[in-house]
């Protein structure tokens, strides 16, 4: 079966990955009094950077699952292209991550059953419940999303659309309950997959809606004003949260953050191809950095990390600018070094 390929959903991935970036490449410099606060500010914008990759891997993901449920092989195939795609890279920078590294920063070598999280992709757990485990943290996302491809493809293969739709709403709630439990007890509610599954079932929404023929030209406000409704709400949670110390309003912030890229997503898929917005999210920029965005977002904090070692902190408009460069390169060569050679082996594993 054909599957379209929405080429404006790369500027969306570009999007996410540069909200991320931004936000981390300025995060630790030194920027005075005066510019503090509002990097401060704007770790809302790199938490709504993963966000929004959680609705796009789940629209995706659920998307390709329907389009190809009949294949033979339907299940070798998704597990195996998934695997070219994510597992080169993921490993590859553990292994710089655990042992390259130190050999530059003098430190011992982490005890490898530390590192036994990263590598089953289960960082989560200590993470969320403050073990004491030294990595990539930002890996956290990535174990999130794993484990939902590995189910994921059951429910879609054993269950009627009817059903997926109960069982993407279940995900929802449970994802709120189990944030809930999270900080009734003091532990993290960030890093859990089961606590972030919910953006992931939004994205999996959208694409049950897609085949109710729902985005057209017309319906695009609709998608626009739930954006803007959670937008707002998010921003009413986050003040809340940090002038009053709310749980209850801490609760419901991710579920609300993945919520506005349910809108953005849904509103983009609306608009015609020929719109301002598609043109944009089109162009070589945005389409460049959204076939790389998963290099980008692997190598950032080793990138920034080395390039904070040789350019000044205090000068942080070059440095930040500099480190966005810097990854972009590394992201760039890792793209076409090392993963084409993978990614060219999908041929072998093509959908009917």
């Amino acid at each position: 079966m054909t599957i379209k390929y929405l080429k404006n959903l790369d500027g969306v991935r570009a999007i996410a990955a540069l909200l991320v970036l931004v936000y981390h490449a300025f995060q630790n410099l030194d920027l005075g009094q005066r510019y503090a606060p509002f990097i401060e500010n704007m770790a809302i914008m790199g938490h709504f950077g993963v966000a929004l990759f959680f609705v796009l891997s789940g629209f995706l993901i659920t998307r390709i699952l329907f389009k190809t449920k009949d294949d033979d092989g339907y299940f070798k195939k998704f597990y195996l292209r998934r695997a070219l795609r994510i597992l080169p890279l993921y490993y590859l920078f553990l292994l710089l991550w655990y042992f390259v590294m130190p050999l530059f920063t003098k430190e011992p070598l982490e005890p490898f059953g530390k590192q036994l999280y990263f590598y089953t992709y289960s960082q989560g757990i200590p993470l969320t419940f403050n073990w004491p485990v030294k990595g990539p943290g930002h890996f956290w996302s990535l174990g999130v999303e794993e484990y939902f491809y590995f189910f994921w493809p059951v429910v879609i293969y054993f269950l009627n659309k009817k059903n997926v739709f109960n069982i993407s709403l279940l995900l929802i709630v449970v994802a709120l309950i189990t944030k809930w439990i999270l900080i009734a007890h003091s532990y993290n509610d960030a890093f859990l997959p089961l606590a972030r599954f919910d953006a992931l079932a939004m994205g999996a929404i959208l694409a049950l809606v897609e085949q109710k023929n729902i985005f057209r030209k017309e319906n695009a406000f609709k998608f626009l004003l739930v954006m803007f409704v959670f937008m707002i709400l998010t921003l009413l949670c986050c003040t809340n949260f940090i002038l009053h110390h709310k749980d209850n309003f801490a609760v419901l912030k991710w579920t609300l953050i993945g919520a506005i890229g349910f809108g953005m997503i849904g509103y983009i898929l609306c608009l015609p191809e020929n719109h301002f917005w598609n043109r944009i999210l089109r162009n070589r920029f945005f389409s460049f950095s959204g076939k790389i965005s998963y290099g980008l977002y692997v190598y950032y904090p080793m990138a920034f990390a080395i390039t904070a070692l040789y350019l000044p902190l205090d000068q942080w408009i070059t440095t930040g600018l500099m480190s966005i460069a810097f990854v972009y390169l590394v992201a760039t060569l890792s793209y076409y070094i090392v993963e084409m050679p993978f990614l060219k082996l999908k041929k072998f594993f093509k959908y009917q």
